[in-house]
């Protein structure tokens, strides 16, 4: 049986949740030793380099974990079968990476940063260009095609960056969502990229004229 990557990804995910819940409520562990170790910062960035990774996995709370790995199931599994396990890897680390540096520039040396938020927009970048006709049910169980789902997630985090709480580190999807652009750009080429995010877009916004 092939090894699904992607899940498996879901799996390090949920059980590094059920061990920070089990440390906390049942070991008694503090959450500042938690952040202080796993988290991400600019103070950890010297001293805990690792944090770069471990942060990725780590979710504040159960609705945090489940926005991220649910559209990452639809998107990671689509990329994955097209492109393969090590270069969605690649794309993943390299999107939660730079979400955690580009974050710290704008909110200084001692926020902590964790989620997987980063990487999953570098998969949705990638995704939606590599794999736009593949096929979501997330988030409202309603069948809808990977390219629309990433262009709606950029518009969400457009109107998250002005109007959002400033606990969400909207810059730092961003520059996760640019990671996985540039990849899929490369894939595709420019010209068909671009021409998948205008058809798209006007997917999108067709039940809007129609409307109006």
């Amino acid at each position: 049986m092939r090894f699904n990557l992607t899940l498996g990804i879901i799996a390090v995910c949920a059980a590094m949740h059920v061990a920070v819940v089990i440390g906390i409520g049942l070991l008694g562990i503090s959450p500042e030793i938690i952040l202080e170790h796993l988290a991400f910062s600019g103070r950890n960035l010297y001293s805990k380099p690792y944090t770069l990774l471990t942060s990725i996995f780590l979710h504040i709370n159960v609705e945090h974990l489940l926005s991220n790995l649910l559209v990452f199931l639809f998107f990671g599994t689509a990329l994955e079968r097209e492109i393969g396990k090590a270069r969605m890897l690649i794309i993943f680390l390299a999107g939660g990476i730079a979400g955690n540096l580009v974050s710290l520039l704008f909110y200084g040396y001692d926020a902590y940063f964790l989620g997987a938020s980063g990487a999953v927009f570098a998969i949705i970048g990638a995704g939606m260009l590599i794999t736009p006709l593949d096929i979501s049910l997330y988030p409202y169980f309603f069948p809808i095609p990977l390219g629309v789902l990433g262009i709606l997630y950029a518009v969400y985090n457009t109107l998250g960056f002005f109007y959002g709480t400033e606990s969400v580190s909207y810059v730092g999807h961003f520059a996760g969502m640019l990671i996985g652009c540039a990849y899929g750009l490369k894939y595709t080429g420019v010209k068909r990229g671009l021409l998948i995010i205008v058809i798209m877009s006007a997917i999108l916004l067709l039940p809007l004229l129609i409307f109006l």
